[in-house]
């Protein structure tokens, strides 16, 4: 019903309350331990420099690597199965074919 101020995202309570339960205990959290060291907290946990974001997108780009080369190894193996059957039974030949022949 009501948006929070300062997220936009939660409702409040009521009409009275300017933010959400959520924003209301960061608040609380940043009078007792100061909002200095809450920061620092924040940049060194949540955020990523260069350096940082380049580790995160090599591991990804490792990941879907992986991924890839696991998918091709299943395909490969289907491959085998498949080029190990026979590709067609051969049909019996009835009297009347054998009578042409």
């Amino acid at each position: 019903m009501y948006q929070c101020y300062f997220s936009g995202v939660y409702e409040r309570e009521n009409f009275r309350d300017y933010y959400c339960d959520d924003v209301k205990a960061i608040q609380r959290i940043v009078k007792l331990y100061g909002a200095k060291e809450i920061r620092e907290i924040l940049e060194t946990t949540c955020l990523r420099n260069k350096v940082q974001r380049g580790y995160k997108i090599n591991k990804i780009l490792k990941k879907d690597e992986e991924a890839t080369s696991a998918k091709q190894k299943v395909l490969e193996e289907i491959k085998e199965v498949v080029e190990e059957q026979p590709v067609a039974i051969e049909k019996k030949t009835t009297r009347s074919q054998k009578k042409k022949l």
